[in-house]
């Protein structure tokens, strides 16, 4: 249920304790150097382009349900996406319905991040719990509706556990995240 290696289909003592909003996580890669070299390139260097690298490789560990009526990308703040140009999120989620091809392509209605939170790179577990506490909303209804997040890294899970809540909240019957 969160990103961290399941052990016989187990769910860690974290996710034992706190039910996460997410249904199930897919998350092929254990983040290490050569993963944060390849996303340092991407997101802060601009280079675009590897969100169609890393939605290959994705799409080589991964077989996703195809009954996801949404595809919904983890919002930024309007502000930091300003300041780097895009949302590398996003990128990803247009690479995966294009390698996919079973997913759906539109995107509304869109989460939106409230709140400008703290960069979450070298934030703690409880303080990034704490900063994204109501941070996103969906405008519309997702009634009944099986949605599949989008996000580039998932470490602790509470960016999207806060994106799956918000979804939950306009009626989702199930949120994924990969």
């Amino acid at each position: 249920m969160c990103a961290l290696p399941a052990c016989s289909g187990v769910p860690c003592p974290n996710c034992q304790q706190h039910k996460p909003a997410l249904h199930q996580v897919f998350a092929p890669f254990v983040y290490d150097r050569a993963l944060a070299f390849l996303m340092q390139r991407w997101k802060y260097q601009g280079q675009r382009n590897l969100a169609l690298l890393v939605a290959d490789i994705i799409s080589e560990q991964v077989t996703l349900p195809g009954d996801y009526e949404i595809v919904l990308s983890i919002p930024m703040h309007w502000t930091r996406k300003l300041a780097r140009g895009f949302n590398q999120a996003e990128d990803l989620r247009q690479a995966l319905i294009r390698k996919q091809g079973q997913l759906p392509s539109d995107q509304h209605p869109p989460i939106q991040r409230l709140k400008r939170s703290q960069t979450q790179t070298t934030a703690s577990r409880g303080d990034r719990i704490r900063s994204l506490k109501r941070s996103m909303a969906v405008q519309e209804s997702l009634a009944k509706m099986s949605v599949l997040l989008v996000d580039d890294v998932c470490t602790t899970g509470a960016t999207a556990n806060e994106a799956a809540r918000a979804c939950l909240a306009q009626g989702a019957r199930r949120v994924d995240l990969v």
